[in-house]
């Protein structure tokens, strides 16, 4: 059977990518930075006083603090934590244990890591490279990440999971994590028995089976939610939680893709032209700058429907030479915590895999980062240990970002090796 041609000329008819503008994300100045910071917080950790080196140190949250004159500097007792050299008690960012379970209920026997990291291989040249760090604010506070990922293959289809758990939300840790879970679980489930598609072009198609399966991988995440909160009879809006899905397979040499999305955060392919496409867009509520959740859907009148209006499929052609087929370098999937910080991504997400120099976001040296697939991050990426590295560059240094990060990388590593680009 052909490959599907791009976008929506070839999709079923009740099918289609949307053009139309989604409301823009608003970005705080930095007047607006200064008014938007609250007082100082007034639990235990912030009443502490401890002796480092020879000074005394008035524990704060710097995420809180007013600018004023002066500037921050790095005190050498603590990696990424600004302190305030002047005009007032510094401040230092603390990275504190939760207490208490990860799941209050006891009813999943599970344990995260502070920071996930994913690496392994999937068959032919495809690797998987994956971290999920807990922001700064929660290591401060000694709350749990919320983010979540997963990412696996069966007969030659691949996916990527990203989910995000809402801050306001007392147990969104748990919902992520089930949704990602649950997703992946479908997934196989769905798509096992059919390799790259069906073979005779009168069957039904191959972007019908891949929209199938991922509605199903929504609706089984959204009701093993439901089963949880039911169990331990709490409220669903407690496990709010986002749930991106990637799908990806090669139809006669053509990269396809299918996407779920429901919520916030960001996917790209980066080609071997060095071209970044970014592939959906952020799903938003009713209102401006208000994150819609898998389990908001819930209340919907059809939550097979609203599922089905949030799946999108493409394809990577050169449309300036007759649709010819470009070969994937990449393909991301990342949480808010990454993707806001190359907003507007249409025109900077390019930056993530390319740029040389990212000034905006330091290392543990105070050194800007590059990007991943830059002459001096690739290799370091594609080696056996590359999540673990992913982990360690997620853990950039910048001002007013507090969020977790996740970032999920299905890699072409033959492609990727060569590349040139960055």
């Amino acid at each position: 059977m052909a490959p599907p041609n791009d976008e929506a000329n070839t999709l079923p008819s009740n099918v289609k990518e949307e053009t139309s503008p989604q409301p823009e994300k608003r970005r705080l100045s930095g007047d607006d930075e200064q008014t938007s910071s609250s007082k100082l917080a007034s639990s235990p950790e912030h009443q502490l006083t401890q002796d480092v080196t020879t000074s005394s140190i008035t524990l704060l949250d710097p995420s809180q603090e007013q600018e004023e004159s002066g500037d921050f500097i790095r005190h050498p007792e603590f990696s990424h934590q600004p302190v305030k050299s002047k005009g007032r008690p510094e401040a230092v960012w603390l990275t504190l244990e939760p207490e208490g379970s990860w799941d209050p209920s006891h009813t999943l026997e599970y344990t995260p890591p502070h920071d996930l990291v994913v690496h392994f291989k999937l068959s032919g040249p495809w690797l998987i490279r994956g971290a999920s760090v807990r922001g700064k604010r929660h290591r401060h506070h000694g709350s749990w990440r919320e983010d979540d990922l997963a990412a696996g293959e069966v007969d030659g289809w691949r996916f990527l999971i990203a989910c995000d758990g809402a801050g306001s939300a007392t147990l969104s840790r748990i919902g992520s994590h089930i949704a990602a879970q649950s997703a992946l679980e479908s997934l196989k489930s769905s798509l096992a028995g059919h390799p790259q598609g069906p073979v005779d072009p009168e069957k039904p198609d191959t972007l019908r089976l891949v929209k199938q399966a991922l509605k199903q991988a929504g609706l089984h995440a959204l009701n093993q939610i439901k089963s949880y909160t039911e169990s331990i009879q709490v409220a669903l809006n407690t496990c709010h939680t986002t749930l991106t899905i990637l799908l990806a397979w090669q139809d006669e040499g053509v990269d396809c893709f299918g996407l779920l999305q429901v919520g916030d955060g960001a996917i790209a392919l980066l080609d071997q032209r060095g071209i970044c496409k970014v592939f959906g867009r952020a799903d938003y509520g009713e209102h401006e700058g208000e994150t819609l959740f898998l389990t908001s859907l819930d209340a919907a009148p059809s939550v097979d429907i609203e599922l089905g209006r949030r799946i999108k499929f493409t394809t990577l052609r050169d449309h300036s030479q007759g649709g010819e087929p470009v070969p994937l370098i990449a393909a991301a999937v990342m949480t808010d915590g990454v993707s806001d910080e190359f907003f507007p991504e249409e025109f900077r997400l390019v930056d993530l895999f390319t740029s040389h120099q990212l000034e905006h976001l330091l290392d543990e040296h105070g050194m800007p980062q590059a990007g991943l697939f830059s002459h001096r991050i690739r290799s370091q990426l594609l080696s056996s240990s590359g999540g673990t590295y992913l982990s360690q560059w997620l853990n950039f240094e910048k001002r007013q970002s507090f969020d977790d990060r996740s970032l999920l990388l299905l890699i072409n590593e033959e492609h990727a090796t060569s590349f040139t680009g960055g």
